[in-house]
């Protein structure tokens, strides 16, 4: 009788061990989908090398970004400019405030029209940076 409890026991834990994995595995899923899906923007596509996983890891050449931003499918400004934005993304590694502790900071190179389709960026104080310049913003 004894077996028999034990064996019920374990296979009650063994059911309940993975309906937690799987439950969680949802868990994150939907999280990682709503802020994907909140921070991103449905008229913003970001182009990236062949068989890169990210930005980071990408390299789209200047005619590459030329031929991209000329395709029809670009939105355009009112000067009928395209809405593009060629930009170079790198890590730079620096030490953590009040500590001597490194960090790996992501740096995002940018022009003028980078405002332009990131409506959800604004200045609200000091001024936009000049093109060509080192500044962080």
């Amino acid at each position: 009788m004894k077996a028999r409890r034990n064996t019920t026991l374990l296979t009650a834990f063994g059911v309940s061990l993975v309906v937690f994995v799987f439950t969680s595995s949802l868990m994150l899923n939907y999280g990682l989908r709503r802020t994907l899906v909140d921070t991103g923007s449905a008229e913003n596509v970001v182009a990236i090398r062949k068989s890169s996983q990210s930005e980071i890891q990408s390299i789209v050449t200047r005619e590459s970004a030329a031929i991209l931003s000329s395709q029809p499918e670009v939105a355009r400004d009112a000067a009928g400019q395209p809405l593009a934005s060629s930009e170079s993304v790198v890590l730079i590694n620096l030490r953590k405030r009040g500590s001597e502790e490194p960090s790996n900071i992501t740096i995002r190179g940018v022009g003028l029209q980078a405002l332009a389709i990131r409506t959800q960026v604004k200045v609200i104080e000091g001024r936009p940076w000049t093109p060509g310049s080192r500044m962080f913003c």
